[in-house]
């Protein structure tokens, strides 16, 4: 059976009326103003991450009245699709700023590294290679800053990869002192960790240690992480291979 219109007009102005009341409102919206004042109300409370019961019962009241109204559903609509598209953007945002952070080894093979990481010998005049491979092998430098004042706190990561007959990558993991002192602070720990931040292997300096050292080996698209710490200071490299 079809509806009389004015009996459509008459609840939509009904379920607006309790929507403004129940809000603490005594305003009476203008019929041509109505549709998308109530869109944009919807548009604000789908926003609103932990909505109470009462922003809950209004977005229901909204979606009923939207039942009746084409014109307000079609508002509804793009509405939704507005947010899912600011929330991919969000992602994509999100996702970029990752790889950015990530170090990709794998093109280091090619000659494309970031200036952060030097070659080793810029940074520790006296390094040796880790393996007698060398002529296969590629190796940078990076100085960590763990933002202490104190001699014997900077510290240099070096990354040596060695390709294997497969697609496995061999990397070998050191750490040095990177200013004056001989031995690396007994408290400083290196830690390597999976893409989901569990850990896999690591190593603590003692009373005399010239370098700290972890070797594994990783395939194409592997991720993994390298935390370099000492007392409450740490820095965290990520990776990609």
């Amino acid at each position: 059976m079809n509806q009389d219109p004015s009996s459509i007009f008459f609840r939509k102005m009904d379920i607006k009326t309790l929507y403004q009341y129940s809000k603490g409102e005594n305003v009476f919206l203008k019929p041509e103003s109505l549709v998308n004042e109530i869109a944009q109300e919807y548009r604000r409370l789908v926003k609103i991450k932990s909505p109470c019961d009462d922003e809950l019962n209004h977005i229901e009241q909204i979606l009923e009245l939207a039942i009746y109204d084409v014109e307000l559903s079609n508002l509804i609509n793009q509405v939704d699709k507005q947010i899912v598209h600011e929330m991919d953007l969000s992602v994509e945002k999100s996702t970029e700023r990752e790889n950015k952070l990530l170090v990709n080894l794998r093109q280091w093979f090619k000659g494309i590294i970031d200036l952060d990481w030097q070659p080793v010998e810029l940074v520790i005049p006296a390094f040796r290679t880790l393996r007698n491979d060398a002529h296969r092998s590629i190796s940078r430098a990076k100085v960590i800053d763990l933002s202490m004042q104190k001699a014997g706190k900077a510290i240099a990561l070096v990354m040596q990869l060695i390709p294997t007959t497969t697609e496995e990558v061999n990397i070998h993991l050191r750490l040095y002192p990177a200013d004056d002192s001989i031995y690396l602070p007994r408290d400083l720990q290196v830690v390597v960790l999976d893409e989901s931040g569990k850990t896999c292997m690591k190593a603590q300096a003692r009373n005399a240690d010239y370098w700290l050292q972890l070797d594994f080996g990783a395939v194409p698209e592997e991720k993994f992480s390298v935390r370099v710490a000492s007392n409450e200071s740490s820095v965290t490299e990520h990776f990609l291979v």
